[in-house]
């Protein structure tokens, strides 16, 4: 008799029911425990119905073998059903060969010893032995026409050309299918906050549900157009993401359906035009021939890295995005990222940019950049990052009450810098020049800043009032 598990519980919802059998249920004022009580037909089926962790199952069998032998007849289904179409670890057949042996239907049991094709699997014990946080990995479930995995965190179904009709993953965080064959499968069924990669799949049911999930990647095309899989799926376009690379794109796409967006190694001549979601995360990878005509007004995150943008006079920001410009070329000239809420500039060469806005409490990143104005004005930031940057122009900065600040790693600072605004400051290995004077609020800030003090370094410090000579005292006892 197969049971299937219809109501899925963890196992210490099971080890919750089991304990007045296993272990007798706690007084009423919780200081004693009440004699066991023995274990009924009802509750050994409501565990089959809810688990087959070992550890669980190995507790009911367990209960039955302490009841009387004449009792033991009655379970005699519940056994076989431990063991019909479920894959079970050694130690639990040993115990159901004990209890077949003393009900004398041992004859039945073996035939069970051996999952036939076209069976079930329930949570193999050969991967997991019931742990939580193991995994599957090209794991062979042809010869299966249901899994249901119920201890596996992580499960990888690579290039599988014959997956089970059925598929629960009830406690799985990630589940990868990337160049699998779902022809034949029916149904899926995936456990809330799931990561799951759907990349180069083939022949995906056009009915499925992945609206609980926390992430989900494609990288079909075809999902995009009108009338696609998608218009059958239960899904959360704000946790769909669409992966494209190595392909020329043209004409118009619709991207609509999906929260990001991910464009990699593509050449773009030819595309007319690109319709995003609102909110969505776009990103540009080694991308070329970018028209100077689509609209980014939309995307609440856009990053292009290791792009060319030549062409590009102008971008259009939607208010309080996050834009990123990494170890790309040919940035638009004196860009408007007034409107944004964070900005990073990386790799980059800024010369054509003379005249950077920020937006109140914007987050500022620039890192080994170059050519850098001296013009810009960083007052109005809420955190600002100058790491491995060439700061020779600046002769003053500015900062806002409350500000970050770091410049790690910077090089030929020669401004007066008043960091007395500043809540963090962190100067960790940057190069002053002798025209460099530094403000410090205090002590503390002055010592939480990670500066190098050095015996020849010529400029001088400020904390508050006082000159240097007493700052340098506290280097020396902090050396100590």
């Amino acid at each position: 008799m197969f049971v299937d598990i219809e109501n899925f519980k963890s196992a210490i919802a099971v080890e919750n029911i089991l304990t007045p059998y296993k272990k007798g249920q706690l007084s009423d004022d919780k200081k004693t425990r009440l004699p066991k009580e023995p274990i009924t037909l009802d509750v050994c089926w409501e565990v089959l119905k809810s688990t087959n962790y070992a550890r669980n199952i190995k507790d009911m069998l367990q209960c039955i073998e302490k009841l009387p032998i004449a009792e033991q007849a009655r379970f005699k289904e519940v056994v076989l059903a431990v063991f019909t179409q479920r894959e079970q670890p050694e130690g639990i057949w040993n115990l159901g060969r004990k209890l077949a042996d003393w009900g004398e239907y041992q004859s039945d049991l073996d035939k069970l010893s051996k999952l036939g094709e076209g069976e079930f699997l329930l949570s193999s014990h050969k991967l997991s032995r019931g742990f939580r946080g193991t995994r599957i990995r090209d794991l062979d479930v042809s010869a299966y026409d249901k899994l249901i995995c119920l201890d596996f965190a992580r499960v990888y179904l690579h290039n599988k050309t014959n997956l089970p009709q059925v598929m629960e993953f009830l406690l799985a965080d990630e589940v990868d299918f990337s160049g699998s064959d779902f022809a034949g499968v029916k149904n899926i069924a995936f456990c809330k906050k799931a990561k799951v990669e759907l990349k180069d799949v083939r022949n995906l049911p056009e009915n499925l549900d992945v609206s609980m999930c926390a992430k989900v990647v494609v990288n079909d095309l075809s999902l995009c157009k009108p009338n696609s899989l998608l218009a059958g799926w239960k899904y959360n376009p704000e946790t769909m993401a669409l992966r494209v690379c190595g392909i020329d794109l043209s004409g118009v796409w619709d991207f609509s359906s999906f929260g990001e967006v991910r464009i990699e190694e593509c050449n773009l001549e030819h595309v007319e035009n690109f319709l995003f979601k609102e909110n969505a995360s776009v990103i540009f990878g080694r991308v070329f021939n970018i028209p100077q005509n689509l609209d980014f007004s939309k995307c609440q995150r856009l990053e292009f890295t290791l792009s060319d943008l030549d062409g590009i006079s102008e971008f259009r920001f939607k208010d309080d995005a996050e834009v990123y410009f990494i170890r790309s070329r040919n940035l638009p000239p004196n860009l408007d990222v007034s409107h944004c809420l964070v900005v990073e500039m990386s790799y980059c060469d800024l010369s054509n940019q003379q005249n950077l806005h920020f937006k109140k409490d914007a987050e500022v990143n620039f890192q080994w950049t170059k050519n850098l104005s001296p013009d810009v004005d960083f007052s109005e930031c809420r955190k600002v990052v100058l790491d491995f940057c060439d700061l020779a122009a600046f002769k003053t900065f500015r900062f806002q009450n409350g500000a970050e600040v770091r410049m790690c790693e910077a090089k030929n600072i020669n401004a007066r810098i008043d960091f007395t605004p500043c809540d963090i400051v962190f100067l960790h290995s940057a190069k002053f020049g002798n025209d460099a004077r530094l403000m410090f609020k205090n002590r503390k800030q002055l010592m939480s800043s990670g500066l190098d003090f050095e015996d020849d370094w010529k400029g001088k410090f400020y904390l508050g009032d006082t000159l240097q000579g007493q700052v340098m005292k506290l280097f020396k006892r902090k050396q100590r």
